[in-house]
């Protein structure tokens, strides 16, 4: 199924021709910053399954030394995040908020579940790390 997406303003929109992967809800520290909530959830496309209009718009933040958190630079929206090591090669993570397509994951798991905001009560019941497995 194909899948499209786009930021709050429509600088940045995505399609995605294959799979939407490795469905995580990362309730680390930054991540809680990033979205002014208790997680993001991200999934992961194949780099030469996900086309990307308004490339330019895409401004990149080096949030740690093995990380990069895209977003546009219009209008701030969270859009990608991508591992600098191997898997990044391989994949780009897709914030999942911003996809206008429906997306049902049928699994998912929960990272960085020590820096969970006290808030916020995981209940459903999908595997848990203290940090990233």
């Amino acid at each position: 199924m194909p899948y499209v997406g786009q930021c709050l303003c429509g600088a940045v929109s995505y399609s995605i021709s294959g799979e939407i992967t490795d469905v995580i809800y990362c309730h680390c520290a930054m991540c809680q910053k990033l979205s002014g909530s208790a997680f993001i959830a991200y999934g992961s496309v194949l780099h030469q399954d996900i086309h990307i209009i308004g490339r330019v718009n895409i401004q990149t933040f080096n949030a740690t030394s093995g990380a990069q958190r895209k977003f546009c630079q219009c209008c701030g929206s969270t859009l990608f995040w991508q591992d600098e090591g191997d898997y990044g090669k391989r994949y780009l993570c897709v914030a999942l908020g911003t996809l206008d397509s429906g997306f049902d994951p049928q699994d998912w798991q929960h990272y960085y579940t020590e820096n969970k905001a006290s808030w916020f009560a995981i209940q459903d019941g999908h595997i848990q790390h203290r940090t990233k497995p």
